[in-house]
């Protein structure tokens, strides 16, 4: 089972790019993950996310008012990890300024 944050980045870009291949380039996994991915989501969800067929991947009426939710999530995931990250860099930064030698001339 994938967790459901990697889910919902599987179904956004899938969403971009309207093709389950395309989409396991840019993620860097296999078709298959991509394509188990949305499978678990929209079991998790009870919802189709996608209307497939052998020409063509389009979002279904429930992921396109999913969408602006989940690239939201994402979003506020990103920030606050880059929040935590910056207040980490910051800590760094304090803690080597109280470890470096004063100097008074």
């Amino acid at each position: 089972m994938i967790n459901k944050l990697e889910l919902i980045k599987i179904f956004c870009t899938v969403a971009e790019t309207l093709h389950f291949r395309d989409s396991a380039q840019r993620l860097a996994v296999s078709p298959q993950v991509v394509s188990r991915g949305i499978h678990e989501l929209e079991a998790a969800l009870g919802e189709v996310l996608f209307q497939r067929s052998t020409r063509q991947v389009k979002l279904s009426d429930f992921g396109m008012r999913f969408l602006p939710q989940a690239r939201q999530l994402l979003a506020d995931s990103e920030a606050l990890f880059s929040q935590s990250r910056h207040r980490e860099q910051r800590s760094e930064e304090h803690t080597s300024e109280l470890q470096s030698p004063m100097f008074i001339s």
